[in-house]
C-alpha cells in the first residue's frame, strides 16, 4: 500500500468506509507488529468496542512484514474512523 502510492509517509493507515476494518503499511518493511498490538488494545479500550458478553465485541489484529491488519469482529459493531486515526496517531 505505502509503496503503491508512493507515499511520502513513512506508514499509511487506511481506514474501511464501514469501520470495521484498519490497515497499516510502511515503505521499509519495519516491523509494524507492537504498534499494531497497541492499536488494538487502545481500540479494545473504547466503550463502544470494548469486549462485553452480550456483542462478542473483540478487536482482533494480523500482522506480517510492513504491515498490519485490524477488524473489528462482533455484532453490530462498528468503529468511527476518527477513532481509529486517533488511536494510530497516538500509538504512532
Amino acid at each position: 500500500l505505502a509503496a503503491g502510492y508512493r507515499s511520502p509517509e513513512p506508514v499509511v493507515l487506511a481506514v474501511a468506509a464501514d469501520g470495521g476494518e484498519a490497515a497499516l503499511a510502511t515503505r521499509d518493511g519495519e516491523a509494524l507488529g507492537p504498534s499494531v498490538e497497541r492499536i488494538a488494545r487502545e481500540l479494545e479500550g473504547d466503550a463502544d468496542v470494548e469486549a462485553d458478553e452480550t456483542t462478542g465485541a473483540s478487536v482482533e489484529y494480523d500482522i506480517g512484514p510492513g504491515r498490519g491488519y485490524l477488524r473489528l469482529a462482533g455484532e453490530d459493531t462498528e468503529l468511527e474512523r476518527s477513532t481509529v486515526i486517533t488511536a494510530a496517531r497516538e500509538v504512532l
